[in-house]
């Protein structure tokens, strides 16, 4: 996740790019919300010392008292091969593909789109 002065200047700019587009409403998460989400979806084992804390003084505290690692996670720069809270789930897509894909979005690639067809037939993915 990008600091929240880029994110901030990237919504700026969203918002004065659809100011004239009739019918369109532009609405945004709040960023702490958004830092929290990042925070309780990738975090480990740690995170629920800071949950814990948030459930007693706050989010705000909780996020002060362990910035370092709050930072960390929402923050940091993941790897691709770096483990993900989800990754002992089966959803029979491949890592590797999972990753191939992050690289061409890096590289603003597209793929081409599912078929939609019988995954046991396609096998793209898996």
């Amino acid at each position: 996740m990008e600091r929240e002065t880029v994110l901030r200047r990237r919504v700026d700019i969203i918002h004065e790019g659809l100011k004239k587009t009739a019918n369109v409403k532009v609405n945004v998460e709040s960023l702490r919300q958004a830092k929290i989400h990042a925070l309780l979806s990738l975090g480990d084992q740690k995170a629920a010392d800071v949950l814990e804390s948030a459930a007693i003084n706050g989010w705000p505290s909780a996020m002060k008292e362990n910035k370092a690692y709050c930072d960390e996670i929402v923050y940091g720069e993941k790897s691709p091969d770096s483990p993900l809270p989800w990754d002992f789930l089966d959803n029979r897509i491949k890592k590797d593909f999972l990753a191939g894909e992050f690289k061409k979005a890096e590289r603003e690639k597209s793929s081409a789109s599912c078929p939609m067809a019988d995954c046991r037939i396609c096998k793209t993915c898996m």
